[in-house]
């Protein structure tokens, strides 16, 4: 009994730590599972943690397809009909459908097959999945997946590409402003310094990550260190343009001839201007200017700047979108992208008065 009495003990401690850094709902939902499902004295290492055990948010309930549901082959469209797909694009609602875009979304995302079913991506369309997968294909389709890889990650918080790439490549840097706290960005927890494996939506290789708190702006490596970088939302926040220009002239710093940049970021449908510190807008003319510059960079396809109606048309609220974000982060503590449900699908085009933007995705390699 005097055991049990400790171990208890030591669960209520957690209990009201856990209360206090992530809020009562979160904390009286893993008390119920400490006493009621699990032996608290059983230990497991980090890596062995199940995504599969983390209890599940209201907002995210979703149909339990099956262990054995398969992948819905005819969503996609018949690859004589597709046409090409540029790497250097505007994300369009028809690309979720593209043969060459989906199969990599479904790569990334398996975990979802069992949350949204057969069709997925379709119903689900996020330009999210969007920047990750377009990132994910232009590296595996220009030589930087291998077993000698080093590849880093500017500003990439706990995104899936992370845990992905861990499979697939030597060594994953991933860094971020991690010690900022989720009152900064909720998708840079520190967590991602101590315990990666929380954020991970499928199994992954610890020993081939590492993850670092440092600013996009400064990246403290050595020239030519890495055969591939990838930044997937994130430089459209690093400050004003000529901090954002910093940024590029660092990873161009720390790529290695003949290395490859996968980068995505926001483009200015309209609106004046390129947007204010904290969230800037690209438009053709300064990704010219601003991202690819006098840099000697070449482009891994002809840019592709076109934007369908059907895709206008899936417009949505940027600040609805950013309440379901925080409704989430408060009742996870962090963004969980493997348990997030966006307020809305297709999310692919966004507003904020007197600004309308999506996704652009840019892959180059250095010469």
């Amino acid at each position: 009994m005097r055991y049990i009495g400790k171990g208890l003990l030591a669960v209520n401690a957690a209990i009201v730590v856990r209360a206090l850094r992530f809020g009562f709902a979160d904390a009286k939902a893993r008390l119920l599972r400490a006493y009621g499902e699990i032996d608290p004295f059983a230990q497991r290492a980090a890596t062995e943690r199940s995504v599969t055990s983390q209890d599940t948010p209201p907002d995210h309930q979703a149909t339990e397809w099956g262990e054995n549901t398969e992948w819905d082959e005819t969503v996609a469209l018949p690859k004589e009909t597709a046409g090409p797909l540029s790497y250097n694009k505007i994300c369009n609602l028809s690309d979720f459908r593209h043969p060459e875009l989906i199969k990599w979304i479904r790569e990334v995302y398996p975990h979802e097959l069992r949350r949204f079913g057969p069709q997925f991506p379709i119903g689900f369309e996020d330009r999210r999945q969007w920047e990750i997968a377009m990132t994910i294909r232009t590296l595996a389709d220009h030589g930087a997946l291998h077993d000698r890889s080093r590849i880093l990650g500017v500003g990439v918080g706990n995104e899936p590409t992370i845990f992905y790439l861990t499979n697939h490549v030597a060594q994953v840097f991933a860094t971020d402003l991690y010690l900022q706290g989720i009152d900064q960005w909720a998708e840079a927890d520190r967590s991602m310094l101590t315990d990666p494996g929380l954020n991970a939506p499928y199994a992954w290789n610890p020993r081939r990550l590492v993850t670092q708190h440092m600013d996009g702006r400064d990246l403290r490596y050595e020239d030519e260190s890495f055969d591939a970088i990838f930044s997937s939302g994130s430089i459209e926040h690093f400050g004003t343009l000529d901090e954002i220009e910093q940024s590029l002239d660092e990873m161009y710093r720390v790529l290695k001839p003949g290395g490859i940049l996968a980068l995505t970021t926001e483009y200015r449908i309209e609106g004046p201007g390129f947007g204010s510190v904290g969230l800037m807008f690209f438009t053709p003319e300064l990704i010219e200017e601003r991202l690819i510059g006098k840099r000697d960079w070449s482009l891994l396809s002809p840019y592709d700047f076109t934007i369908s109606e059907e895709t206008l048309q899936t417009e949505f609220s940027q600040p609805e979108a950013v309440a379901a974000f925080m409704a989430h982060t408060a009742r996870r503590g962090r963004f969980l992208y493997h348990e997030y449900r966006q307020a809305t699908y297709p999310m692919i085009v966004m507003r904020d008065e007197p600004y309308v933007w999506t996704s652009v995705s840019l892959a180059l390699r250095k010469s």
